[in-house]
């Protein structure tokens, strides 16, 4: 699975599906990781 998907990748997944429940930690800190994501 490492693979498919790289680091920066999982980061936003994990945060792109999880922001609801954790949107004020992991979203201020990806942000910049998954700006240019998504």
């Amino acid at each position: 699975m490492t693979n498919l998907i790289e680091e920066k990748d999982y980061c936003c997944f994990f945060v792109y599906i999880h922001k609801i429940q954790i949107f004020e930690f992991f979203f201020r800190k990806n942000f910049f990781m998954c700006e240019n994501k998504f």
